[in-house]
């Protein structure tokens, strides 16, 4: 698995995908390199694509313990070509690496969000890995009662049936610079694209329709994010409010979007932390 030590640009230039997927998560724990990985589990099998993902847990675990899983979703969408699969990008494995270190055990996958046709196809491939996982929950030692998702970027798109629907097992949510909103993306969809589906996929019509006990959800906001995907936060934030959901707000004013791999500086570290002291509280 990589584990690449290039030095990340600075904080004003946009990096390029190359650069991205090599910056590692700007907050450490003690222990972290010394986590239980085992990689490229295959979970599913859609034609002749295998989709596999990685887990991470600690080493001072027994047999027989059983811990609550955070599984990492990751945004896009994502080239079906890219040469290095999100599952293997350096903040995917950090997080999974930090999970594991903070006591839980860390999940990361690829799933075919490949372009915003293929939304359907991406939330079948969590839902089988969410199925997957709790199957096989022994194995890997998780308490298959006990899961959190965390989506960042465009996977926050992938929160919105949880919202909508909320199983019992999943006992909270976190969403970094998610999207919340997908209506406003109609002009990038295929000629004759529903617009119902983009509305399927928004946080912000899933918190108006959802029945049932919504997770707790943590969000972390970049303040200099683009300002729709902001403006969508911000309105996804205010229906929560008014549904007086569990809701726990952090803004990064000088973060971008990506701040955890972006920002090497005391207020992303911070959201990080208190991402994992939040989950924590609603898992262990």
């Amino acid at each position: 698995m990589p584990q690449p030590q290039n030095p990340a640009p600075p904080q004003d230039r946009q990096p390029s995908p190359a650069e991205l997927v090599r910056m590692p998560v700007v907050y450490k724990l003690p222990g972290m390199d010394e986590v239980q990985v085992r990689s490229n589990i295959v979970y599913k099998r859609a034609g002749s694509e295998e989709l596999r993902m990685d887990v991470y847990s600690p080493r001072d675990g027994g047999p027989a313990e059983k811990r609550p899983a955070i599984i990492f979703i990751h945004g896009g969408p994502i080239p079906k070509t890219a040469s290095l699969q999100p599952k293997d990008w350096a903040d995917y494995v950090c997080f999974g690496k930090l999970a594991a270190a903070s006591g839980f055990v860390g999940v990361t996958f690829n799933h075919r969000f490949y372009g915003i046709e293929q939304l359907a196809d991406a939330q079948g491939d969590i839902d089988a890995l969410i199925a997957f996982i709790r199957r096989q929950a022994p194995t890997f030692g998780i308490d298959e009662g006990r899961l959190a998702l965390w989506a960042f970027s465009g996977g926050g798109a992938f929160l919105s049936e949880v919202i909508r629907r909320p199983p019992d097992y999943v006992r909270c949510l976190a969403a970094f610079y998610t999207l919340m909103d997908l209506r406003p993306f109609r002009s990038q969809a295929p000629a004759g694209f529903s617009q119902d589906v983009l509305a399927r996929f928004s946080p912000v019509v899933a918190v108006s329709e959802a029945s049932g006990k919504i997770p707790p959800l943590f969000i972390g906001r970049a303040g200099l994010d683009n300002p729709g995907l902001n403006a969508a936060i911000d309105h996804f934030v205010d229906l929560a409010l008014k549904k007086n959901l569990d809701l726990s707000l952090r803004n990064h004013p000088e973060g971008y979007h990506g701040f955890d791999i972006r920002n090497d500086d005391a207020t992303s570290r911070d959201i990080i932390r208190e991402a994992f002291v939040f989950l924590k509280a609603h898992l262990l």
